[in-house]
């Protein structure tokens, strides 16, 4: 699937797809700026029209003329009215702020919220991750557009997601170095501070005095929901990669010049800082993380990294940030 000319429309190859099991095979005719919030293209779920954080999923349902029909949907397992062994999910999008190449570090432009295009996915052209909330960038790496939330599940076991307009999951119960196995649970991992620098592209630099740019006025005292500042949003469509909080990324070394036991770096921390885990050798392990936090102002930028974070603290500065590798079918 590709996007079409229009602020949502899609186009979609001609294709052969099987709905509900051995002999349930249809064929799908070639659609050009198919419109999704169209009456008959939707199962009522669209009926109001697209919002800022919406993802969209089309799904195909049998035809009695051996043709599938479409049927867009904010579901993600099956439309309103039909079952999920009565439609098959084909593609989707998400619809949120685009960012032009052209309007790279642009302070005055305001993002336009419409099909975000390299958040286009289908069957075969996805991430491993979920697609829902997720960009692609030229690589093919694909992005959590959204510093991630809570998902299912709890503690350790918690699936983050990502989404629009909720508090994001920040290393207070969890401690930095909780968050890769929470991205691991997603099939995500943990960008390096060069991808942090690529996907961060364009996001405008902070302000002191304002949340004009960024999250990041001096005089903010904590995070903002996700994805709420117009104008923080890179080339690639990914939001809050300045500002907000920090993206912790997944640089780690360390930086002692002599060996010592240090138990206090495990023990204590984190969510399950209960158990007896160990301890480093030594204890001046470091990482990195991005972007600045909510207070930084116009520290805050595309090419901010801090190297000095301690993996093991829990101080409410520090975000999640997903990546996953796409989906390679065949391989």
């Amino acid at each position: 699937m590709e996007p079409g000319t229009g602020d949502h429309a899609v186009d979609l190859p001609a294709m052969a797809v099987n709905i509900g099991g051995i002999g349930q095979g249809y064929f799908l005719r070639e659609r050009i700026d198919w419109d999704p919030t169209a009456a008959d293209n939707h199962d009522g779920t669209l009926a109001g029209g697209l919002s800022i954080g919406d993802d969209v999923t089309i799904f195909a349902v049998p035809h009695d003329s051996g043709f599938a029909s479409l049927v867009a949907s904010l579901n993600t397992t099956a439309p309103d009215g039909y079952s999920t062994t009565e439609s098959r999910r084909i593609a989707g999008f998400h619809y949120g702020r685009v960012r032009p190449l052209d309007k790279k570090y642009d302070t005055s432009y305001v993002p336009a919220i419409k099909l975000v295009p390299n958040s286009v996915w289908d069957h075969d052209h996805r991430p491993i991750a979920s697609p829902y909330g997720m960009a692609e960038l030229p690589s093919g790496i694909w992005i959590s557009i959204y510093q991630l939330s809570p998902g299912s599940g709890t503690g350790l076991d918690m699936v983050p997601v990502s989404k629009y307009g909720v508090q994001p999951i920040k290393d207070d119960t969890y401690s930095r170095d909780d968050l890769p196995e929470l991205l691991d649970n997603a099939g995500m991992w943990s960008p390096t501070a060069k991808l942090f620098r690529k996907y961060a592209r364009g996001a405008p630099q902070g302000n002191d005095g304002d949340n004009d740019l960024a999250w990041s006025s001096t005089s903010n005292g904590g995070p903002t929901e996700t994805g709420t500042v117009e104008k923080a949003v890179s080339v690639y469509n990914i939001c809050d990669a300045v500002g907000n909080l920090w993206d912790w990324l997944n640089d780690e070394f360390d930086t002692s010049t002599s060996n010592g036991w240090d138990s206090s770096v495990v023990d204590g921390v984190g969510e399950e800082g209960s158990y007896d885990r160990g301890e480093v050798n030594h204890g001046a392990w470091r990482g990195a993380h991005g972007g600045g936090r909510f207070d930084d102002g116009v520290r805050c930028g595309a090419r901010t990294v801090y190297w000095g974070a301690r993996p093991w603290l829990s101080y409410g500065l520090t975000a999640a940030r997903g990546a996953s590798d796409p989906l390679k079918r065949g391989a």
